[in-house]
């Protein structure tokens, strides 16, 4: 399959929103494959932008950004992923069509980095398949193939799909795709549903160390990833990123023409309620605890010491984190200090805290 089987024909999809995690992937294959790579970047970009990724080129990671690419405009976006994503996640949907002089076709989230070489996994065999992917780690115990009525037992995560492309042609599998995507706007996944359902059976099921997801380390400490995949809200380009491989993402990204570019902070609307019911029954400032160093706690944290500095954070509390952040002790326990308010960031459990720590009702304002 496919016209030069000793060069990687890999496929990524981007836009001038998402181009520097593109490059930071691209610069991580780069440093780690051992045969030549040639990059498919399915992408409408800025002059600037296009400049910055075709300066990535070299004699062995040959790249072309394609521009002639459908109108995918219409296509619907959960509310789990409205913020987040563009008409460029559904151009993955496109790739039989763009790389129509090719059988095969590697494509990968622009949301990875890659640690190893991936060259055995563009050696897979897939000539009785559509698909070569990983099972998703997240949604896996939520068998959500039987509320898809899928036959195979199966849930596969769409991020990293080695594609025989030859059989999408005849299968009229981006068709197909195309068609559930638009018949089901309510679908949260979007084309991962609809890409699962389309390829139902037509799947074989690769080692998750060729696409580790957040939720798979969690679970499995001990894995080694090859190429590692930034599931969920929290990005390694967010300033409150402690993912295992945060650091290994921003040295890649350091050695891009993205390296200047400043890390985010990003609050979702919770966030934004807590901080508005704060500021509002306070807005003088005051001394504050915040119960609560997971992602949102740490989100808060840094927003409040960057654009409320009228609020002094006394203390952290939380019960399975320990040790300190951003220079403040984590306690087990509410502390024996003053405190204005205590701000609850662990939103599922706001009621139990509440209960477990009642007797300082008289002495605080639970925000």
């Amino acid at each position: 399959m496919g016209s030069d089987k000793s060069t990687i024909q890999l496929v990524v999809c981007t836009d001038d929103n998402f181009v520097a995690h593109t490059a930071t992937l691209l610069q991580s294959i780069k440093e780690t494959n051992a045969i030549p790579v040639h990059v498919h970047i399915l992408a409408k970009l800025s002059d600037a932008n296009r400049a910055k990724l075709m300066h990535m080129s070299s004699a062995h990671f040959n790249l072309t950004i394609i521009t002639d690419l459908p109108d995918y405009s219409a296509l619907p976006i959960s509310k789990q992923f409205k913020e987040r994503l563009s008409e460029a996640a559904f151009w993955r949907l496109a790739i039989p069509l763009v790389l129509h002089d090719y059988d095969k076709a590697l494509y990968l989230d622009s949301d990875m980095i890659v640690i190893g070489d991936i060259t055995a996994l563009w050696e897979e065999k897939i000539n009785d398949v559509a698909v070569a992917a990983v099972e998703d780690s997240l949604l896996k115990p939520q068998a959500i193939w039987e509320k898809l009525e899928k036959t195979d037992s199966y849930y596969f995560n769409s991020g990293m799909m080695l594609i025989n492309l030859k059989k999408w042609r005849e299968d009229n599998l981006m068709e197909k795709t195309v068609g559930l995507v638009k018949d089901n706007p309510d679908w949260p996944y979007n084309d991962q549903h609809a890409l699962n359902v389309a390829l139902d059976g037509k799947v074989r099921l690769l080692a998750n160390h060729w696409n580790v997801q957040t939720q798979c380390l969690l679970n499995n400490s001990d894995i080694s990833p090859t190429i590692v995949h930034f599931t969920g809200f929290e990005k390694p380009w967010h300033k409150t990123s402690n993912h295992p491989y945060t650091n290994q993402y921003r040295l890649y990204r350091d050695r891009t023409e993205y390296k200047t570019d400043t890390y985010l902070l990003v609050m979702d609307a919770d966030d934004k309620k807590l901080i508005d019911s704060l500021t509002s029954q306070f807005p003088e400032g005051g001394s504050i605890g915040i119960w609560g160093v997971g992602m949102r706690g740490r989100r808060i944290v840094h927003f409040i010491n960057e654009f409320h500095p009228e609020f002094k954070i006394e203390a952290l509390i939380d019960k399975k984190v320990q040790g300190d952040y951003q220079g403040l002790n984590i306690h087990n326990r509410v502390p024996d200090i003053f405190l204005d308010a205590l701000l609850i960031a662990t939103i599922p459990h706001r009621d139990s805290i509440i209960d477990e720590i009642s007797y300082l009702k008289s002495s605080l304002t639970f925000i």
